[in-house]
This record gives structure tokens, C-alpha cells and sequence, in this order.
């Protein structure tokens, strides 16, 4: 955003969204640049990072992987609520499912090593965070 305010970009394979805002089907390109209509004006993000997590309900055993890779409690939670700015790359629920864990309960009983392999790739965890 023109004021330096983050934006949350997320959808499927048919929708795109912005801020929770869909992208129309028209795309208009200029000799500088590229236009996409957007339904509504958008506006500064009034969630942090865990809070969108927590709400998205396709993300509910990634939000209990992060639960259980940590080595202390809610530090990780704690950081996506407080820090940033950050670009989180979050694999759905059937992402998992294809690993062929059927609900978040599952996680459970995975090593906690193997959870923070999957959960922490380099992409996502800049190497100033300790966990």
C-alpha cells in the first residue's frame, strides 16, 4: 500500500482476494504498469499475522503444526502477533492431507523436529529468529 501498511494476499485456484477484498476478472495493462479492479478501497490490515491464521479455517493444522514445532510455547504465536513484517507462506489443510494427516489432532504424534522442518522452511524464518 502506498503507505507502507502491509497487505494480505490469499484464494483458491478460480478467486483471488486482497485484505479479504476479490480481485474482478479485469486486468488492465498501461505502458507503466498493470491495473487490477479490486471490489472495494482497500484499507491498512486491522489483523496481525496469527489472528488471520487463527481465523482461516483451511489453516487449522497448519495453526496447530506451529502450536507443536515450538520448543517453547507460544513463542512462535507470539511472534507472528508482534513481530514483522513478515511473509508467511501457510500450506492449507489439504496440503497436509496429502501428507495423509486427516485432522490436526493427528500432528499430535509427530516428532517436534520433523514439525519445525515443515513448518520453518528457509523461505519463511529469516535467520535472526531463535526458536
Amino acid at each position: 500500500m502506498a503507505n507502507g501498511d502491509s497487505i494480505f494476499v490469499s484464494g483458491d485456484s478460480n478467486r483471488t482476494y486482497v485484505n479479504g477484498y476479490q480481485f474482478l476478472n479485469s486486468e488492465s495493462a498501461a505502458s507503466n504498469g498493470t491495473m487490477l479492479a479490486l471490489q472495494n478501497v482497500l484499507v491498512a490490515p486491522s489483523q496481525n499475522l496469527e489472528q488471520v491464521m487463527n481465523s482461516d479455517t483451511s489453516l487449522t493444522f497448519f495453526s496447530q503444526a506451529i502450536l507443536l514445532a515450538t520448543p517453547v510455547p507460544d513463542t512462535l504465536a507470539n511472534l507472528l502477533s508482534t513481530g514483522g513484517p513478515f511473509t508467511l507462506l501457510a500450506p492449507n489443510n489439504d496440503a497436509f492431507r496429502i501428507l495423509g494427516y486427516n485432522s490436526p489432532a493427528d500432528l499430535n504424534l509427530v516428532n517436534p523436529d520433523s514439525l519445525r522442518t515443515m513448518v520453518f522452511n528457509k523461505h519463511d524464518t529469516p535467520a535472526n529468529i531463535q526458536l
